[in-house]
Parts: structure tokens; sequence; C-alpha cells
């Protein structure tokens, strides 16, 4: 799972039947710690109706994401699968190794 920001939502007049009841938002990849850019954008569909701005964790990984649409042939591959409300960082020091 990793944090992502919410960049906006994603159009499609033409989709697989499948994803009807489905939102696809375009999400960016951010560092937890200082909330900057990470990475390339991609596509996630939105199993927790959020929107753009939000912080998100999003699962990126195909078999975890299926279970979170409860769709065992689901055509996607990234899933939006809560919205951050805080974080609390804990110092290195103090974290167990």
């Amino acid at each position: 799972m990793i944090f992502c920001r919410v960049l906006g939502n994603v159009v499609a007049s033409r989709h697989h039947p499948g994803m009807d009841n489905w939102r696809v938002m375009i999400v960016q990849p951010i560092d937890p710690a200082t909330l900057e850019q990470k990475g390339k954008s991609f596509l996630a569909v939105d199993t927790v109706s959020s929107c753009p701005c939000e912080i998100v964790i999003v699962n990126k990984e195909g078999g975890s994401s299926r279970i979170a649409v409860r769709w065992d042939n689901a055509p996607i591959h990234s899933t939006i699968t809560a919205i951050v409300d805080e974080t609390t960082m804990v110092p290195v020091s103090h974290a167990l190794v």
C-alpha cells in the first residue's frame, strides 16, 4: 500500500461493462513524511468515494485490488482503499527495528 494524493477523475464513454459502478481516479504517489510527489501518477479504482486533493491509501497489486472490489476477474490493478485523516510519524530512534 502506498500514500497518494487524488489528482482527479477519469471519464470514459466506452469501458468494460463490469466497470459501470466504479469511478476511476488519477492518483499521485507522495512521501508520507513530506507529502511531496514521489514517482509517476497512475489510475486507481475508487472504493471509498474519495475527492480530488485528498490523501488516500492505494493498494497497487492486482490480486488484492480484485478482493477489494469483490470481483475475481476484475480488469484492475490498483484500488483506493482508505482516505487518510491524519498521520503521525515516529522518529527512527524510537521505532522498533
